[in-house]
């Protein structure tokens, strides 16, 4: 399967079965200046925006570093998998290993920034959950 209907399928599914359950959240605003694809277009690229989420596109080549940034709370799919480290505004220093198929999620606030200190390509596809602008059916509708 090429790279277009995985991503397409993994939306699907991430979208359809998480996105209800972000009528229980509070609106999350960002600074713009730490918004992943307004910083670092060439990294985050936006595969569909709403009113209730948001999904992007994650590509980071080994040995790139992304800014400093934010996320809303999202669920993270590993497309491609590698080795990535993240420092955190406070210093602390994190590293994640990501093989193919890894699903996480996160809250939202904590700023970091991210650095591919693997020797492939990262790829994620990420979906932000904006809140209480959703306005589709409850869990259970």
């Amino acid at each position: 399967m090429n790279g277009t209907p995985k991503i397409a399928v993994s939306v699907l599914i991430l979208v359809c079965a998480v996105a209800p359950l972000t009528a229980q959240l509070k609106e999350h605003k960002i600074d713009p200046k730490y918004e992943p694809p307004e910083i670092a277009p060439h990294i985050y690229s936006v595969v569909l925006e709403n009113e209730w989420c948001r999904v992007m596109r994650v590509l980071l080549n080994p040995g790139e570093k992304e800014p400093y940034h934010m996320h809303r709370p999202y669920v993270a799919v590993t497309m491609q998998g590698g080795k990535l480290k993240h420092t955190h505004a406070d210093g602390k220093v994190t590293y994640h290993f990501n093989q193919p198929g890894d699903v996480n999620n996160r809250p939202s606030g904590a700023l970091h920034d991210g650095e591919n200190v693997g020797d492939t390509t990262l790829e994620f596809l990420i979906v932000e959950f904006k809140g209480d602008s959703y306005k589709g059916p409850k869990l259970g509708e």
